[in-house]
């Protein structure tokens, strides 16, 4: 617990110095993000195909930064391109498709699960980087969300659950998860009844949304990591495993928030 705890808290400021400095610092982080997910996810597929991944996924993201350089405002969650859409939606499909399924798509093919992993993390990368670049406060408003959803769902789980949550992950529980939703949302509304209190409801009701997504999201790993028969995505983060460990509750809220949030807080904020 104690490596746990240490790995996080070194995870936390490496975090949030990156958010802090600039664009490229931003590109670079989602890049981690995102290359861990695809690099881990075709180390369950046990194929060696991960230079040609990597490629394509950098190929990605210097289009992101030459897009950036043209034109700032581009990557803004307001102004997301149809293209954006179209991968956030793919992802959104593949995942419940997975869960539903109990297992990966295109696991006899290795060319469509390459696709299919490079459009999960690309999707979690430009997500990331769209909120980031909107605003650095909301994203790590609903970042340490998520972090409060996956430390109240783990600690809540341990202490008092007793009620299997799936059977995809035997770890989880009902009580756990219920926690991992209310806890957030709790939070939510502390940190916004004092100010900005017309903000409260929308981000509330946010709060609730990245909370389920975010679990939804954990337990799709658990259905691949069951699947490929592995504990953990890889072992390069001591006491978590791996960055797809660490990041799995992306993969669903970021997609999701970047698809919200024109719609929702961006019309409330201050012009």
């Amino acid at each position: 617990m104690k490596q746990r705890i240490v790995t996080a808290l070194a995870l936390v400021i490496v975090t949030l110095t990156l958010l802090w400095i600039s664009f490229w610092t931003h590109l670079v982080l989602a890049g981690i993000i995102g290359a861990g997910i695809l690099c881990e996810t075709i180390r369950m597929y046990k194929k060696k195909h991960t230079p040609l991944a990597i490629t394509l996924f950098s190929l990605f993201l210097v289009s992101l930064g030459y897009l950036y350089t043209l034109s700032p405002k581009v990557l803004l969650v307001q102004n997301t391109p149809p293209f954006a859409v179209f991968l956030y939606a793919l992802t959104v499909c593949i995942v419940l498709i997975e869960f539903n399924q109990k297992k990966p798509l295109f696991v006899n093919s290795t060319v469509l699960f390459i696709t299919r992993s490079l459009i999960i993390s690309m999707s979690t990368s430009l997500s990331f980087l769209a909120i980031v670049t909107t605003s650095k406060s909301i994203l790590l408003f609903f970042l340490v969300l998520i972090w409060t959803c996956d430390i109240s769902a783990l600690f809540v789980g341990r202490a008092i659950g007793k009620h299997k949550l799936s059977s995809t992950s035997p770890n989880k529980t009902i009580e756990g998860a219920l926690a991992g939703i209310l806890i957030p949302m709790g939070l939510s509304a502390s940190l916004l009844f004092t100010s900005f209190a017309h903000l409260a409801p929308v981000k509330i009701v946010l709060a609730c949304v990245v909370a389920i997504t975010a679990q939804f999201s954990d337990l799709h790993e658990s259905v691949l990591k069951r699947f490929f028969n592995i504990k953990d995505s890889s072992n390069i983060l001591p006491g978590h495993g791996g960055i797809y460990d660490r990041c799995d509750s992306y993969v669903l809220s970021l997609p999701t928030l970047a698809l919200l949030l024109p719609h929702t807080l961006i019309p409330l904020l201050p012009a």
